[in-house]
């Protein structure tokens, strides 16, 4: 009876992991494809790659990843433009509120043109001595520079209580030290994600170790357990106790290192890398037709 129950036990856990599978397979089926066939969830998805082990896996120093992460990060970066932005507007305001001089200079070229008139003066009933004149006559003398003219000034501006550019270089001030706090803040943030990533890495990577260990020592009790069932010492409910404890025991092994492999993904996450490590290029995406000629000149260099 004993027996059966754990068989029984065991299909139902069966059941439940593939029924998971079955969702996990179309949660990434619905991310990662827009077809709207139905037949596609009947496709089933195969690992291409087996999880990673910690054997040959370089984990960077907290020092490196948070370098890395403060120059990978767009939060980080989004932060630093936007003090530079801050920066820019309370040197701006400062300059506002400084002395001017302003210089202006100036040189015209006029051309005149129409009917002239001599011996002209105020009161006399007549014009004498008309000297026609027209259109000819003004580019000429716009070419040949009869009339020309010349101006030069400047101007002194000395702000002695001006409280609307002081109160605007204040505000400009105020949000310059309020950006750098949110910068120091992200920076703050993305170093203890940093952390918690390489912890979390460097706690799996040892579970690796003790779940071997444990899988190897449970198969020797396994394998002495049999020894002593063929002698007639024991009895066949020790032995499927210790198949049951190397099946759980390969089950944590497996499990482990597929939390080590999802903690090098967070990791890559925290630092900045996950679209680097996996060679997608955000202005190639943005510009396909840049993206096509890099491609291109590629190729011609290979060949």
């Amino acid at each position: 009876m004993q027996t059966q129950a754990d068989v029984a036990s065991r299909r139902e856990q069966l059941v439940l992991s593939t029924y998971n599978v079955t969702q996990a397979e179309d949660q990434i089926k619905k991310m990662t494809s827009d077809d709207k066939d139905p037949a596609m969830f009947l496709v089933r998805l195969r690992a291409s790659e087996a999880p990673r082990r910690p054997d040959g896996t370089q984990i960077p120093t907290l020092e490196e990843a948070v370098k890395i992460a403060l120059e990978s990060r767009p939060e980080m970066r989004q932060a630093i433009l936007d003090m530079q932005n801050k920066d820019i507007d309370a040197e701006y305001t400062k300059n506002q509120a400084l002395p001017s001089f302003d210089v202006t200079a100036a040189y015209n070229q006029n051309g005149t043109g129409g009917t002239k008139r001599r011996d002209f003066t105020l009161g006399s009933p007549a014009l004498t001595n008309p000297l026609p004149g027209g259109l000819v006559d003004a580019f000429g003398q716009l070419f040949h520079y009869q009339f020309t003219g010349y101006s030069l000034g400047f101007s002194v501006v000395l702000p002695l209580s001006n409280k609307a550019q002081q109160a605007d270089y204040d505000r400009a001030l105020t949000e310059k030290r309020l950006s750098e706090s949110r910068m120091n803040v992200t920076a703050q943030e993305i170093a203890l994600e940093v952390r918690n990533a390489l912890t979390q890495a460097e706690m799996n990577r040892a579970r690796i170790e003790t779940a071997q260990i444990t899988r190897e020592l449970a198969d020797q009790k396994l394998e002495a357990e049999q020894t002593k069932f063929n002698l007639g010492t024991s009895t066949l409910r020790f032995v499927l106790e210790e198949q049951r404890n190397v099946a759980q025991a390969q089950t944590n092994e497996v499990q482990s290192i597929v939390n080590f492999t999802k903690s090098l993904v967070d990791l890559d996450k925290a630092m900045g890398l996950t679209l680097r490590k996996n060679n997608v290029e955000i202005d190639k995406t943005l510009n396909p037709v840049a993206g096509i000629n890099v491609i291109r000149k590629t190729e011609t260099a290979a060949q």
